[in-house]
């Protein structure tokens, strides 16, 4: 029975002696305060700009004056942006913006943003032929007094189907 408790003693003082001692230089097992050795780099970059709508093709029930677009999306660090729809003719490289509505803006905004890495968007079908359409989502941000975009990522073409 001694012996029991002999190891029992053992095994504790052997567990409180590795539990309140670090175990290596990164444990996370200290009291040490560590101070930061590198700053976030808040400078925005066109680079980072990103849009990515939740569908790819959309299909407009019959009778239906508007449909919506939604996604994901991001804006750097940007402190102004805006996202338009525009209706593309990929043969002939023109556009021609949508009337759209961001409901959060209100009706007839022809615009919206970007809110929490999600944007939302309810756009006008009147401007659509019947069949299939290529309908451009773009996201622009305001750098040097300008508004600027970044077509690798922040467009996306969606086809739309009225």
């Amino acid at each position: 029975m001694k012996t029991v408790f002999s190891i029992l003693a053992l095994s504790l003082a052997f567990a409180n002696l590795v539990a309140c001692s670090s175990t290596s230089d990164n444990s996370l097992l200290t009291n040490d305060a560590t101070s930061a050795s590198s700053s976030v780099n808040t400078t925005p970059n066109a680079t980072e700009l990103s849009i990515a709508s939740d569908a790819g093709s959309i299909v407009i029930p019959s009778g239906a004056d508007q449909f919506e677009i939604s996604g994901n999306c991001y804006t750097s660090t940007y402190t102004a942006h805006y996202i338009t729809v525009s209706l593309v003719n990929l043969n002939a490289n023109t556009s021609s913006q949508l009337a759209t509505m961001d409901p959060k803006l209100g009706a007839n905004s022809n615009q919206s943003l970007c809110r929490n890495g999600r944007y939302d968007v309810i756009v006008y079908s009147g401007a659509l032929a019947s069949g299939s359409n290529s309908v451009k989502v773009q996201l622009y941000v305001l750098d040097n007094g300008s508004y600027t975009t970044n077509d690798a990522n922040s467009s996306q073409v969606i086809t739309v189907i009225k």
